[in-house]
């Protein structure tokens, strides 16, 4: 037994941003083997141009760093042909009609996930609850 005035047991600190941080960051994969977006990818790998879906793919969840460069970039007023180098790897310069649908076709996608596809996003947020 305590006596009056002794030392409080050590408590553990909690994690006070977790009531912060948003769902479903944590865990690698759901239960349906789909990729969360737990880990930022920066540099992925980059397809030729988008396979187009009206909802919300693993290659979008991997891509979301990608796509945020291109509206960066676009905003921005950069040219096509500097982002489709810096941010896709494509050398306008071997190849002027492939890095140019390579960049338009991210872009699109880019776009539409400021319109869209974060709408998704936050619902398989919820249905993670």
């Amino acid at each position: 037994m305590a006596s009056v005035g002794a030392a409080a047991e050590p408590v553990e600190p909690t994690d006070r941003l977790a009531s912060h941080r948003p769902r479903g960051l944590s865990d690698p994969r759901p239960a349906d083997g789909r990729p969360r977006i737990s880990v930022l990818q920066l540099q992925p790998d980059i397809a030729d141009e988008v396979v187009w879906s009206d909802s919300l793919t693993a290659y979008d969840q991997e891509h979301l760093a990608v796509y945020l460069r291109l509206l960066d970039a676009d905003q921005a007023g950069a040219d096509w042909r500097e982002a489709a180098r810096l941010v896709l790897g494509r050398c306008a310069e071997d190849d002027p009609g492939a890095a140019r649908a390579c960049w338009e076709s991210h872009l699109r996608r880019a776009r539409w996930m400021t319109e869209v596809g974060y709408r998704l996003l936050l619902l398989e947020g919820r249905a993670e609850d």
